[in-house]
């Protein structure tokens, strides 16, 4: 992505709301407002550095190459038992006259009646499947009941942006990627089985478990 080019092309973006010191809230933030939390960084000030960051000022860039946020590193601590955490803040940018979601889906079918107990295994049965499929053959899968599984290290796993640590950090999270993917499953078999409800979790040491019941 021509970072460079898009900064130099746009005048310094308008800043709103408040700004946040955890970076899961910033994205949050950036997700109400702009649709969506996928963005990449994009250093545009350095302020030296800490404990091996890069500390100063990242523009936030979307795929579609719009500013919708910054981040600040302004340093890095030893924290017992997490490792080396950064500290920072950022706020979000002002979005388009119109925020720009990825895509428009239609709604999902609402429940007409209380799902049977051949509908709920049916569906746990069919994602299990897309999920199993879809992952790498490493995962670890175990089937708890009729209604519920769970799966290890499918999907890409990443460690927190607003924690530093090694790779056997405990409570990782989905990559945007891989929780897109992931949704993308659940809905594909939501729309098959209307009158079921989809819980999923993720877990501690790249755990995810799968709930099924019925909405009504």
């Amino acid at each position: 992505m021509r970072y460079d080019e898009i900064l130099g092309e746009a005048n310094e973006p308008k800043w709103i709301g408040t700004q946040y010191s955890d970076m899961k809230q910033l994205r949050a933030a950036v997700e109400k407002a702009w649709g969506s939390s996928e963005f990449e960084s994009k250093l545009v000030k350095r302020k030296g550095s800490a404990r091996g960051f890069e500390l100063g000022t990242r523009h936030l860039i979307n795929p579609q190459g719009q500013v919708v946020g910054y981040w600040e590193l302004t340093g890095a601590d030893m924290i017992p038992g997490r490792g080396t955490v950064t500290q920072g803040y950022g706020q979000v940018a002002a979005p388009e006259k119109t925020p720009k979601a990825s895509k428009t889906k239609a709604a999902p079918a609402e429940p007409t009646t209380p799902a049977t107990l051949e509908e709920i295994s049916k569906a746990t049965a069919e994602l299990a499947r897309l999920v199993k499929a879809s992952g790498a053959q490493y995962i670890t899968f175990n089937t708890i009941s009729d209604s519920q599984f769970d799966v290890q290290d499918w999907g890409e796993w990443e460690v927190p942006a607003d924690v530093e640590d090694d790779e056997d950090y405990d409570w990782k999270v989905l990559s945007d990627e891989s929780s897109a993917k992931l949704k993308q499953l659940v809905d594909q078999v939501q729309a098959v089985y209307p009158n079921v409800k989809f819980d999923v979790m993720t877990e501690e040491k790249n755990w995810i478990t799968f709930q099924m019941g019925s909405k009504l």
